[in-house]
């Protein structure tokens, strides 16, 4: 009898498998962030109507260095982030993906204000603060050649490809332009003139790009080719800023009027204008790598026209349609402006300087 009563009980409770098995598979089972999975939504046929929405990641912004410095720059693959430390001249290069800082050089400068890279990547122009006002000097990091250029220099600006360098140098009668090295040898003067250059830009082989200003504040931009010959493309703006497409053919131009700033897409050969949809500095937008695209620091208060404003919003822009993409809202608390930027490589982002703390970011989405 006891075996038989035995064996009845491991028959039943053989039987009751089954059951407690499609039970439990079928009720609600709990799942992560108190959820529930069931059934049918484990098995079920995706919607096609009804796709699954991608993850996107939050846009990140984060210091390069904790500390204030000028001259940011990228590197010619747009994957490092170059600047040199305010005040000392040290210079630092920050990786984009990994966010190692490497030391360029840990030499101090005395009396160091800035410094501009070459488009090659190996020669910079710093200013330095002298007694008798800013005197520029060339250096060559591959060779360490080290060049003053002439004390009459106001304002350089590379070439494209980084072999030469254009200089506006002060004269009794007015001011001259004048064609280098980037050392300084090898110079010939192009043109001599009494306007009053305020800007210089050299954003094709052929051309350099100079902002002259009237005495009653007016300004013009004004083409200038390496026969001297002038070409003026603006006129009649106050405030202007040039920011140059990579190939040279077009130009962000910024300029005030009485109660806000206004951001216009300027071309190159014809001087065409049209106004963007956007109140900006064009000292504020980065070029993306396709020339179809600028991405820009929109203030908080967009009338305003501070040469410097807090930024409100970073905003892509399409330059062929007008399409907009809102890349980044600053947060409760979270305050900063925008200078220098840049795209970084892959177009992933914008490094750019702070000019209120000095601190160099990375915005990257």
């Amino acid at each position: 009898m006891k075996r038989t009563a035995i064996f009845i009980l491991c028959a039943a409770g053989i039987a009751a498998l089954p059951a407690w098995f499609w039970y439990s598979f079928l009720r609600d089972i709990p799942v992560g962030n108190g959820g529930t999975a069931t059934f049918a939504g484990r098995f079920a046929t995706p919607d096609p109507e009804a796709p699954e929405t991608p993850e996107i990641p939050r846009p990140r912004l984060r210091e390069l260095l904790s500390y204030p410095v000028v001259a940011l720059s990228a590197d010619r693959n747009r994957r490092d982030v170059r600047m040199y430390e305010e005040g000392t001249g040290r210079a630092f290069a920050v990786n984009t993906l990994t966010l190692k800082v490497t030391t360029l050089s840990d030499e101090r400068l005395e009396r160091f204000i800035t410094t501009v890279w070459s488009p090659n990547g190996t020669e910079v122009i710093s200013a330095f603060a002298e007694s008798g006002g800013t005197q520029f000097r060339y250096f060559d990091y591959r060779t360490g050649r080290v060049a003053p250029l002439p004390a009459s220099v106001r304002l350089f600006a590379f070439s494209p490809d980084g072999g030469r360098i254009a200089t506006v140098r002060t004269t009794d009668g007015g001011v001259r332009l004048w064609i280098s090295s980037p050392d300084g040898t090898g110079e010939f003067a192009i043109l001599a003139t009494r306007l009053n250059i305020t800007a210089l830009s050299w954003p094709a082989a052929d051309e350099l790009a100079v902002v002259t200003r009237h005495p009653s504040g007016a300004e013009s931009v004004v083409m200038v080719s390496m026969e001297g010959k002038l070409r003026p493309l603006r006129d009649g703006i106050r405030g202007a800023e040039l920011n140059w497409s990579p190939n040279g053919t077009r130009a962000l131009v910024s300029h005030v009027t009485d109660d806000a700033r206004v951001l216009e897409l300027m071309d190159a050969a014809t001087g065409d204008t049209a106004v963007l949809g956007i109140h900006a500095r064009a000292g504020t937008c980065a070029w993306h790598t396709d020339q179809a695209w600028v991405t820009c620091g929109l203030p908080a208060q967009p009338n305003t026209t501070a040469e410097h404003a807090v930024i409100g919003s970073v905003v892509s822009t399409s330059l062929t349609d007008g399409t907009s993409v809102v890349r980044y809202r600053p947060g409760a608390g979270e305050t900063f402006g925008m200078r220098s930027p840049f795209m970084v490589s892959g177009d992933t982002g914008i490094a750019f300087l702070d000019p209120f703390s000095g601190l160099p970011y990375l915005l990257s989405w």
